[in-house]
């Protein structure tokens, strides 16, 4: 299976509408039990507005050009709960049907480069699936603890766990278990867009976007 990685900011106008709300239904049924009040319209909505205010979001197509994933680079998460952290890791989702083929890998690779290039150092994730741990920690994750003590935060009545790494070895954790397991898979990396080539950080943030 070919797997591209793109910046969805970079798209179409026609095609990133689709994108966004194929990944709005996606959060939606993931997530919208932890937001009361919530519908598929209003998280598209809140999802265009956000890229509107400087959120990146990758994506994960193959090669009939169906969205396989999604994953969020964001400045501010957690309605400000953690203001002192930036910019996040933030919802990442693939496609039932195309999980257990490492594509999650190749959208935290790409996100960890896209952090990097952006000027950013350190990259921030939480979750509300606490098994996500050891996830996370292969990619090179830390936990961050309460002053409790404990494992986990409490977030809007939920526990989370608050991990941080180095984008860098972000980077290279999961560039290397890429390359470990890519010996039956084809993967094309930024496709058509800014990301091979050696530009300035002005001129990636100047690139089109909706």
């Amino acid at each position: 299976m070919h797997i591209t990685i793109l910046r969805l900011n970079d798209l179409p106008d026609e095609k990133l509408n689709t994108y966004i709300f194929q990944i709005a239904q996606w959060h939606f049924s993931e997530w919208g039990k932890y937001r009361i009040g919530s519908t598929v319209e209003l998280w598209e909505k809140n999802l265009l507005k956000s890229i509107q205010n400087g959120t990146r979001i990758i994506v994960a197509v193959n090669s009939n050009d169906i969205l396989v994933g999604s994953v969020s680079l964001k400045k501010e998460n957690m309605e400000n709960m953690f203001p002192e952290y930036t910019p996040w890791l933030s919802g990442i989702f693939i496609s039932p049907e195309f999980r257990l083929v490492g594509i999650s890998p190749l959208l935290i690779n790409g996100l960890a480069k896209l952090a990097i290039i952006e000027g950013y150092s350190k990259l921030y994730v939480f979750s509300h699936d606490l098994d996500l741990e050891n996830y996370y920690k292969r990619f090179g994750w830390s936990l961050i603890r309460p002053e409790s003590g404990e494992n986990h935060y409490i977030y809007k009545n939920f526990p989370i766990i608050l991990l941080e790494a180095s984008a860098k070895f972000v980077l290279e954790k999961t560039q290397q278990y890429i390359e470990q397991h890519n010996n039956s898979q084809k993967h094309s990396f930024w496709k058509n867009n800014h990301f091979d080539r050696k530009e300035e950080k002005s001129e990636i943030q100047d690139s089109p976007r909706p």
